[in-house]
């Protein structure tokens, strides 16, 4: 299996600051149990997952921020 893309947004995520942007509760504990479930497909169900891509406008938006 190839998830070639997950992702989690909110309502105005885009103009939040980015110190602000950064203390994301929410997305950490959807990323979380996302991964804890692949994590399970694959030890429990024998699932054949290559590879995982987690797409996030707070994670593009960081990357902005850091890259100026």
């Amino acid at each position: 299996m190839f998830v070639t893309e997950n992702g989690f947004t909110c309502k105005d995520e885009n103009i939040l600051p980015a110190a602000e942007a950064v203390r994301d509760t929410d997305r950490i504990e959807y990323y979380r149990g996302y991964t804890e479930a692949l994590l399970e497909a694959i030890t429990v169900d024998g699932v054949d997952v290559r590879s995982y891509f987690a797409w996030s406008t707070s994670l593009k938006r960081l990357a902005v921020v850091l890259w100026r």
